[in-house]
């Protein structure tokens, strides 16, 4: 890339330098309001430290960034702003307008705020390098591109007051402005100065059935081989808009799934699928930033900007969604199972169950019905009516339903709140984050000031509830540390937001759509055996069964590489049910251990790699031992039988478990080795899946443990060997006289 080639490397300081590395790996940029922070902390070197806080009032810095345009901003749009611990705009901002010129502003140390128009009309579909130069009260803005360099000067009337550590900077967009539609390229901030140097066009569908069309052709047989062909018709679907390609081509030339892995083509497409917004595509580079997985960059600041594009699209999917409906009339209302989407209809099976006054949900739905005017006469009154006697008996929808009709419609927010507040009481997770709306917004009655401490705290226990759109807010405020007493927590925002990412309803239709695949399939095989017809019958032919494995693959792929275990785990199965080599198995059984909470299975089969499979050294064969024990004891930890049994023979060849472990077993390292193995088999056989293998060993070790104390002891040793001699003769006696 244009960017790559073109920027400068320096020398950094391996302790600290005053040159900062923003952007080491691309950023797609959507033009929402979703970006990548930053911010900065006080030099530890008191010297560095003493020439920032001078350059407060007297700044000297240079930012030096590449943007790739795709398309220029409806009004304005963010490259680069800094937002302060007031949540208001600091020095400096750089903004590009509709016509490709840029404004960058500034606050002066008079407290004032004043800005200048750059007309350098940038091109699209161009690397941009873009260097601001801040001097005093002098701006230098240069551009190149094409090998030709603009430079604009601009002397404000007093100089720029410029803190870096106060809040946070933004590449891109933000809740206060969109950012780019296009790309980041390499960033650089230097931080005490340095010399001068969305739409498709319609093509949607067609592109859907070029996806659909590569899909089935990229099978040959039982094998994954993405020929030439199938590239093209990826390719073509994804310029037709259908980014679901994208994604998919960026996966197999990461993951090396029928394709050579080609890892800067991966980067790409993925970047390709996640500029235009592709749910899927945003899941995939924010699992891959905060895992620094497949050559991309361990950045939490990066994974970020992406989940939190990809929250936000969470909670508007489910601001769509009704919940709750009832049977016959949610089938009306939404058109499901086959039934015709039809309201009116919908709305006489609502009121039928609503008037038999015993269901407070029906009672609710119709309620809404009522007073939406949706399907029925639009009768406010009634419906208030309704929802009261639904709220009475226990509905907490209806609790939020009341509120926010005295909230929004009759701006009563003292009645508004009390609903609200009863409903949060009741554990609803809309009641906690409407008030947190209240607190933030100042609509509490109590206080009409805005309170963002209480507001963040009502946002942070919905969001432990699962409400999507909670935990977006919440996750801002950890990742900005802008809140005082809220200490800045990137990881858990992270967290937090992939935890709601993954249950977005198109990640969930997808993984349906795969096991479905999947198991019509496993049901035609089973018929089929059981009819022993497969032989006579002209249609039945055992490609078509594998080719249900195949869509199902694909699929499992896609929703894998975003960071669902479950999917990966199912990936793994099937890389090694139609044979795609080991390597595939493991990359997803490798990714399925890396969640908090991994299948047992995952953990066990990882386990039993690096126990079968050690490296050639001998310091490498006891770190592969030593990753084998710690799957099996997080296996053993999760109720694994087969995990406690492994362990069980790891310890008796000599390996210590780690202190934890001991904890977890009531025992502790002072105990002898055929304790620990006995206190691990028993606990085997005190789970609900008992393993065969456990008992069998258990009688095992206490046979052992019975004879060494017998053989310890002579006066017993000589008796048990006289009760064996005289079972013998006994049988001897007793086969002679039989005889």
């Amino acid at each position: 890339m244009l960017w790559q080639a073109g920027r400068k490397r320096r020398r950094q300081c391996p302790q600290e330098s005053e040159t900062i590395q923003l952007l080491k790996f691309p950023l797609a940029s959507t033009g929402e309001r979703f970006g990548l922070m930053r911010s900065f902390r006080p030099f530890q070197n008191r010297a560095l430290e003493r020439t920032r806080r001078q350059a407060v009032k007297q700044p000297r810095a240079t930012f030096s960034v590449w943007i790739y345009l795709l398309k220029f901003c409806q009004k304005l749009c963010g490259i680069i702003h800094h937002v302060d611990r007031s949540n208001e705009y600091e020095s400096v901002l750089m903004q590009l307008t509709d016509t490709g010129d840029i404004i960058i502003q500034a606050r002066l140390t008079t407290e004032e705020d004043e800005a200048l128009r750059a007309a350098v009309a940038l091109p699209l579909r161009k690397w941009i390098r873009l260097d601001a130069y801040i001097q005093n009260s002098k701006v230098v803005l240069q551009s190149t591109w094409g090998g030709v360099t603009q430079r604009f000067v601009y002397q404000f009337r007093n100089n720029l007051r410029f803190d870096d550590t106060d809040g946070y900077f933004v590449f891109g967009g933000s809740k206060y402005m969109p950012g780019i539609t296009g790309y980041f390229g390499a960033a650089k901030y230097y931080r005490c100065g340095t010399a001068e140097k969305k739409g498709t066009l319609g093509f949607e569908k067609i592109g859907n059935a070029l996806f659909q069309e590569a899909v089935q052709k990229m099978f040959t047989g039982n094998h994954v081989n993405i020929t030439s062909e199938v590239k093209s018709l990826l390719q073509a679907s994804s310029c037709s808009g259908h980014h679901k390609a994208s994604f998919l081509l960026a996966v197999a030339h990461l993951s090396g799934i029928g394709h050579p892995i080609q890892p800067q083509k991966g980067h790409v497409y993925s970047l390709v699928g996640a500029v235009a917004d592709n749910r899927f595509a945003l899941m995939h580079a924010g699992y891959k930033h905060a895992l620094g997985l497949d050559g991309f960059p361990q950045d939490l600041d990066m994974a970020y900007s992406y989940y939190s594009n990809m929250g936000e699209q969470s909670s508007s999917d489910v601001s769509t969604m009704h919940k709750n409906k009832k049977k016959l009339g949610t089938m009306l209302y939404w058109g499901q199972h086959g039934v015709s989407k039809d309201i009116g209809n919908a709305a006489k099976w609502f009121e039928k169950c609503a008037m038999q006054m015993t269901d407070a949900s029906a009672l609710y739905e119709y309620a809404v019905l009522l007073i939406k005017g949706l399907g029925v006469k639009k009768n406010i009154t009634r419906g208030l009516q309704l929802l009261e006697k639904a709220a009475a008996m226990g509905s907490i929808s209806a609790l939020n339903g009341l509120g926010w009709y005295h909230g929004s419609i009759l701006e009563d927010h003292k009645t508004a709140e009390q609903y609200f507040k009863q409903a949060a009481l009741n554990g609803s997770e809309d009641g906690m984050f409407n008030l947190g709306v209240y607190y933030l917004t100042g609509l509490n009655p109590k206080n009409a000031q805005r309170n963002e401490a209480a507001a963040f705290e009502h946002f942070l226990n919905a969001s432990r509830s699962g409400h999507v759109a909670a935990a977006v807010e919440a996750a801002w405020y950890l990742s900005t540390g802008s809140l005082e007493g809220v200490s800045r927590d990137v990881k858990k925002a992270v967290m937090m937001l992939k935890k709601v990412c993954e249950r977005n309803g198109h990640l969930g239709f997808l993984l349906r759509e795969a096991l479905q695949e999947y198991l019509h399939g496993s049901r035609l095989v089973v018929i089929l055996l059981f009819l022993s017809l497969c032989h006579r019958l002209s249609w039945c032919d055992p490609s078509f069964v594998i080719a249900n494995r195949q869509t199902a693959l694909v699929m499992y792929a896609l929703a894998a590489e975003t960071g669902l275990g479950l999917a990966q785990s199912n990936m793994a199965h099937l890389c090694q049910e139609l044979d795609l080599g080991h390597a595939c198995e493991l990359r997803y059984l490798n990714y399925s251990v890396l969640h908090n909470n991994p299948a047992p299975s995952a953990l066990l089969k990882m386990g039993d790699y690096y126990y079968n499979h050690p490296p050639g050294s001998q310091e490498e064969s006891l770190s592969s031992l030593g990753q084998a024990l710690s799957m099996y004891i997080r296996a053993a930890l999760a109720g694994s039988p087969q995990g406690m049994f492994n362990l069980a023979v790891m310890v008796e060849q000599g390996h210590v478990l780690p202190k934890k472990t001991y904890d977890w077993l009531n025992t502790s390292l002072r105990e002898e080795r055929e304790t620990v193995v006995e206190t691990l088999l028993q606990r085997c056989l005190e789970s609900e899946d008992i393993e065969a293998a456990c008992t069998l060993s258990l009688l095992r070790v206490q046979m052992e443990k019975a004879w060494r104390r017998m053989s310890q002891n002579s006066a017993q040793l000589i008796l048990a060997l006289a009760a064996v001699l005289l079972v013998f003769v006994l049988v001897v006696f007793c086969g002679g006289s039989s005889a």
